[in-house]
């Protein structure tokens, strides 16, 4: 009989940014990563002091704990016998609980009796269903995290979490700091790594975004210290980079960017199908090999796009930019924001064509052992779609991950609506010049939408754009264009005028934003066409060039997201960007 184990980390974004200060970001990032991966990681410590074997290091060993998936901060095991699984669920859990307290968690054990149909279980696909199941049941029972916070105990003022004396090793910030400062359990575990790690110089985070196997620094503060010792900064400076001169380092914007794949779920449910009744052995590699492949895709990906910091933002070997999460097909970091726009799109692009060898082999093994028919209509590729938040470095970025994400969702739901399965790059961006503790509709509705007479409301920033040229909806290199039309000498709106215009609809006045719009085409006829064509090709509109256009029931259109490259708009060259 089998026996399968899954287990999953949740709300890892939350987690991260519980304290809103970087360095507890940076530790809690580099602990996550060391969870389960590798030989190195705390699983493989794990499985060490079990005493069984597994081949959580070599897919190909033989052992009584046999990994479908390990990678990120999720596991699927599985095994002939219960009690393998069943040491290895009770001493892991615990092993999470004391590392990581305050970290959110699902688990599912299963095997035997299939509930539905009251039979025997036997195959490994059958019983990964069924624990997949039971993970998900799991995924929405609320757990108690220790320690409690009760009335009488002093509380953390960062995380609202019960306050632990303050260990030695956590003591790496400034003697009057540590002493002042009220640490719950979790970031004084935090701390303590940041120092035992020596994060300031290395991890194992930052080495998967390098690129051609290099050594770079990455920051560990926004800001300069003025001590010996001092931790890597960020530089904000952008001398060669900006489109019209230097941007001066006390600017300090920065983006936050979180990037998802596309269409994963269904792949995998795709795959499930395909291979359901092969036998166990080719699942099991075939599952793997996947979950193998598509982390490879990601790192590749990640290394591709970091190279353009590498050309354009580094100062004395250190990258102005700061990995976060890099998962499965999910990564997250921050970086100096005119560089932000870039990266991200060449991520979308080095994925979509790394995922390609993936798929390649995964449909190689289901066209020789499995259902071919179950993934005739699926693409020879996967898609990551993301959002991008820009914001100032001094702002508290406690509630950034939820803005981000939720960018994020907007670009999904484009993909989606273009696909179902497997839809296009897509990226979300919005800029903030205020801390913001609401959910991204209300943050979007504040920040860029206005109500104006004839229309009602208007929304000043499109809600997604495609990496990749399309003839229905509008892509980043549309926008890209629009805004160079706005730079010429010769075009009738200028980034003042449609300043200007800003500044009406702001009011509420659309009659006058119109009269400056048409009045600035009658004194500049020679930029007119230009300038037409331009918002032509971004709105996909057959009907007229106007500045703003009706999208199913609202009224957008992409000023606020001109704003945004006015003040960030970098073009890496092609030959770097190639790279």
């Amino acid at each position: 009989m089998t026996y399968c184990y899954l287990f999953e980390a949740k709300s890892i974004q939350s987690y991260l940014f519980k304290t809103g200060k970087l360095k507890d970001v940076i530790a809690a990032s580099e602990r996550l990563d060391m969870l389960v991966d590798d030989n190195n990681s705390v699983l493989a410590e794990v499985l060490e002091q079990l005493g069984y074997s597994h081949n959580l290091a070599d897919k190909n060993a033989e052992g009584e704990i046999q990994f479908l998936r390990c990678k990120g901060a999720a596991f699927s095991a599985y095994s002939k016998d219960k009690a393998p699984l069943q040491a290895l669920r009770n001493l892991w859990t615990l092993t999470v609980l004391q590392l990581f307290p305050g970290l959110a968690f699902c688990d599912a054990l299963e095997g035997g009796m299939d509930k539905a149909t009251n039979e025997g279980a036997q195959s490994l696909q059958s019983v990964v269903k069924l624990a997949q199941q039971r993970l998900a049941a799991d995924h929405n029972q609320a757990k108690v995290t220790l320690p409690l916070a009760p009335a009488i105990a002093n509380i953390s003022q960062r995380t609202g979490n019960a306050q632990v004396p303050t260990s030695k090793l956590a003591s790496f910030a400034p003697q009057e700091e540590v002493e002042s400062e009220r640490l719950d359990l979790d970031t004084d575990l935090h701390r303590q790594a940041y120092q035992v790690m020596n994060l300031k110089d290395q991890g194992a985070l930052q080495s998967k975004y390098s690129p051609n196997e290099q050594t770079y620094s990455y920051p560990t503060n926004f800001e300069k210290s003025n001590s010996d010792n001092i931790d890597q900064s960020f530089d904000f400076s952008t001398e060669q980079n900006a489109y019209k001169g230097k941007q001066n380092d006390e600017r300090k914007d920065i983006a936050l960017v979180h990037i998802d794949g596309n269409g994963l779920g269904i792949i995998l449910l795709k795959l499930n199908k395909a291979l359901s009744t092969v036998d166990e052995k080719i699942y099991a590699n075939a599952y793997r090999s996947f979950s193998e492949g598509l982390a490879s895709a990601t790192k590749k990906a990640a290394q591709a796009a970091t190279q353009i910091v590498v050309d354009y933002g580094q100062t004395d070997n250190t990258l102005a930019m700061r990995p976060l999460v890099l998962g499965g097909d999910d990564v997250t970091l921050l970086i100096r924001a005119d560089l932000a726009l870039p990266w991200s799109k060449q991520f979308c692009l080095v994925f979509q064509k790394a995922s390609q060898e993936v798929l390649t082999n995964i449909f190689a093994v289901i066209k020789e052992h499995g259902d071919a028919d179950v993934t005739k209509d699926m693409k020879g590729y996967l898609s990551a779609s993301g959002g991008v938040l820009f914001q100032k470095a001094n702002h508290p970025f406690t509630n950034s991950h939820h803005v981000v994400e939720g960018l994020c969702a907007n670009a999904k739901r484009l993909t989606k609506q273009i696909d179902d399965n497997v839809g296009p790059a897509a990226l979300s961006f919005l800029r903030l010049s205020n801390t913001a503790t609401q959910h991204v509709e209300e943050v979007i509705k504040q920040n860029v939408a206005v109500t104006v007479d004839k229309l009602g409301t208007l929304t000043l920033a499109l809600p997604a754009y495609l990496i990749d040229s399309d003839e229905q909806y509008p892509c980043l290199q549309d926008l890209y264009d629009l805004f160079e039309v706005c730079l010429k000498k010769d075009t009738p709106m200028t980034m003042s005028k449609w300043r200007q215009v800003l500044t009406h609809l702001s009011l509420g006045n659309m009659d006058e934003a119109n009269r400056i719009y048409e009045r600035a085409k009658i004194l500049k006829k020679e930029g007119k066409a230009a300038l037409e064509e331009a918002f032509y090709m971004l709105s996909k509109s057959q009907n007229d060039t106007a500045w703003y256009w009706q999208q199913g029931d609202e009224w957008i259109s992409p000023l606020k997201d001109l704003m945004v490259l006015e003040r960030f708009y970098f073009k890496p060259d092609e030959a770097a960007e190639a790279q």
